[in-house]
């Protein structure tokens, strides 16, 4: 059991370390998309700067209210696609790493939990013999 321990915290810091990394570069990316998405409405629209943030999201996210008037010119209409092809898919590798990152600490929270649980139960056994051996020479003295 404790070598199962050993290899499973092994394992889990392998494995927690790459997609922490993955995540983190994942979030950094969608970070600097929804910036670069922001600008680029804020200068070929007459939106606010509150609207193109709201709108960039909307997009990525596919919630599209229809509360924006979407310029005609054919350069706007090209980027909202590409934007979308790519925000969708971003959005979706960043949720996916992000689960990944929770569903790693939960394995490492019950790793937490059953090497506790261990230490706890060799501490009884070694509790529980220390107080027969010494009771049983105790009894023959």
């Amino acid at each position: 059991f404790d070598r199962a321990l050993e290899e499973r915290e092994i394992g889990w810091a392998a494995r927690y370390s790459s997609v922490r990394q993955s995540a983190c570069l994942s979030l950094t990316f969608m970070a600097i998309y929804l910036v670069l998405g922001t600008w680029y409405f804020f200068r070929h629209t007459d939106w606010a700067l509150n609207d193109t943030l709201l709108f960039t999201i909307y997009t990525i996210t596919t919630v599209g209210y229809g509360n924006h008037e979407i310029p005609d010119t054919p350069g706007v209409q090209l980027f909202i696609i590409f934007f979308v092809f790519i925000g969708i898919a971003t959005l979706t590798i960043m949720v996916a790493q992000v689960y990944q990152c929770v569903a790693l600490e939960t394995t490492r929270a019950q790793y937490s939990r059953d090497k506790a649980e261990l230490s706890r139960k060799r501490q009884n056994r070694s509790s529980h013999l220390a107080t027969s051996t010494s009771s049983g020479i105790n009894g023959i003295a």
